[in-house]
């Protein structure tokens, strides 16, 4: 059976989602190493499985026209469901997600960054109908639906190795003491260990000009990306970006990812 056969014949999870009824043949991930090879194909991390799975999304032949799709390892829930757990072979879980996220996972997995990072803002500005206006207002942010946020995480952490990602950033702002929108200088402190930290800033409140950040998970800090959310845009709204920012990740924190 061919490897686009595999994915014929697989059982039902969900409505959205479904598992291969069948192991893929571990030949498969030596197509993809080939692809690795000769530069057709990139993945930060050094886990062939994960970096599989990825790779999955760039294969025509898995392509359905008006359809997108991820792939990613069972959860251990799905194991026990589908009796999978002690099984050595490769099973792949499949997820159809929204035509939004389109250009987004295309960016992601061609590992272009800085693209990556500023259709992440146009994402969510669609799922908050404020394409018009640009930016998002706090209320956009609190009200954030956890299902696209998560989505958003999900598509970062799998294409940098869990490198890039809000939920990255989350556990970051939180070890810095999950700082606010107030100015004491106890909190201003926390921001200030928190942007240096996730590289945005090279000296104290001077923060890098965007165009000369090196944007890659192999050689950018932890939770550098996404930033654009508080980029320039950001920056002419009428409150503090501290205050933006916090109100972000503490959803995030809300959200559970």
């Amino acid at each position: 059976a061919t490897l686009e056969d595999k994915f014929r014949q697989m059982q039902r999870v969900d409505d959205k989602t479904e598992i291969t009824s069948e192991p893929i043949p571990e030949e498969a991930i030596d197509w993809m190493k080939q692809e690795q090879r000769a530069g057709q194909f990139q993945y930060p991390g050094s886990d062939a499985r994960k970096a599989f799975c990825l790779w999955l999304t760039t294969l025509e032949g898995l392509q359905i026209v008006g359809k997108l799709f991820t792939y990613r390892l069972p959860t251990d829930s799905e194991k026990q469901r589908f009796d999978l757990v002690g099984e050595p072979g490769l099973y792949i879980v499949r997820q159809e997600i929204h035509p939004r996220y389109t250009k987004l996972m295309s960016y992601l997995i061609a590992g272009v960054w800085k693209e990556a990072d500023q259709e992440t803002l146009k994402v969510m500005l669609q799922v908050r109908d404020r394409e018009k206006e640009g930016y998002l207002e706090m209320k956009d942010l609190t009200k954030f639906p956890c299902a696209d946020l998560l989505m958003i995480d999900r598509l970062w952490g799998e294409a940098s190795n869990n490198h890039f990602g809000f939920s990255v950033q989350k556990e970051i702002w939180e070890e810095c003491g999950s700082p606010d929108g107030g100015s004491g200088i106890n909190n201003k402190e926390k921001w200030h260990n928190f942007w240096m930290i996730v590289g945005w800033e090279e000296d104290y409140y001077r923060f890098h000009r965007y165009t000369n950040l090196t944007l890659s998970p192999n050689s950018s800090p932890a939770g550098r990306l996404p930033m654009d959310l508080v980029g320039e845009q950001t920056m002419s709204i009428p409150y503090g970006y501290w205050e933006y920012y916090s109100t972000l990740l503490a959803h995030v924190a809300t959200c559970k990812l």
